[in-house]
């Protein structure tokens, strides 16, 4: 079975079966890096719907909300208001 360390020059090299499965000489990698994209997206829906949900409860003009990803895949919340900035995490709200 192929490694990581052994595929550094296959890198790009994918192969699409009809299955929609996607095989490649990355080995592990590959798979570690497309579970990897999939919890960057579902992070993003999640955000886009947590940023609607509070757009409808703030719906001040003065409240500016800013959505910063974290590299360990936590998404935050920075709710910049007059007086102060608010961080809420996802498990807070």
């Amino acid at each position: 079975m192929h490694t990581c360390l052994q595929n550094k020059r296959n890198r790009n090299k994918i192969i699409l079966t009809n299955n929609s499965q996607i095989l490649s000489l990355r080995g592990c990698c590959f798979w570690r890096l497309k579970f990897l994209m999939l919890k960057i997206s579902l992070t993003f829906i999640l955000d886009i719907l947590l940023t609607i949900f509070i757009d409808i409860l703030m719906s001040t003009r003065k409240n500016i909300i800013l959505t910063v990803q974290v590299t360990t895949l936590v998404s935050f919340r920075i709710l910049k208001t007059k007086h102060r900035n608010i961080l809420f995490p996802y498990g807070y709200i």
